[in-house]
């Protein structure tokens, strides 16, 4: 039942809050899971999920989010359907649960214009957030220094906590998301986060 709970509740805050945007990017690529590794050279950052977790396959990922028609296009060789990130307004680039309903998940999110402040961007995902608002600090993940937003729901007689980690580059938004019910188990998921080096 908790599972359940925490990975509904954490697809229908991001499907509210990561709505279409407009707006260019400059050379954004996604980052990729292999194995128990997740690396993505643009944001700079790695996160090892350890073997209590699973990763979402990419299918499951594309599933979590709709992607803009003109997002998608088709490979002239294969005549397959694949989705042109540098267009994708939201993407969803990995998510890793437990089987407890713990999860952490990492997205993108296309900003309607470069120049939107960290504050005006906070202040309008706060107004999306159908949650209780409970705290803004920062905190550091891979050597870079994260926007925390925490929030707390009761569900079912059950209380459940997701807090937003933001860090903009360039024209998108990073956000690391982590739905949990204990603090402990936010900050043990959280250290699965290093830097890439691509040296």
């Amino acid at each position: 039942m908790k599972r359940v709970l925490s990975i509904v509740l954490c697809v229908l805050m991001i499907a509210c809050i990561f709505a279409a945007c407009s707006g260019g990017s400059k050379a954004y690529t996604p980052g990729t899971a292999e194995g128990d590794v997740f690396t993505s050279e643009w944001i700079g950052i790695k996160y090892n999920k350890g073997e209590d977790y699973i990763f979402a396959t990419k299918e499951e990922l594309r599933e979590l989010i709709d992607v803009a028609a003109d997002a998608i296009k088709t490979d002239e060789k294969t005549g397959e359907e694949i989705i042109d990130y540098a267009k994708a307004n939201s993407v969803i680039e990995m998510m890793a649960s437990s089987i407890y309903g713990d999860n952490v998940l990492l997205m993108t999110e296309k900003l309607p214009m470069s120049n939107i402040t960290m504050d005006q961007y906070v202040e309008s995902l706060q107004n999306q957030v159908a949650a209780t608002f409970t705290g803004r600090t920062t905190y550091e993940i891979a050597g870079k220094e994260f926007t925390e937003l925490d929030f707390k729901l009761e569900l079912s007689g059950i209380t459940l906590y997701q807090n937003y980690y933001l860090y903009k580059i360039e024209n998108r938004m990073v956000a690391i998301i982590t739905t949990f019910f204990e603090n402990e188990t936010c900050y043990e998921m959280l250290k699965g986060f290093k830097a890439y080096n691509t040296k």
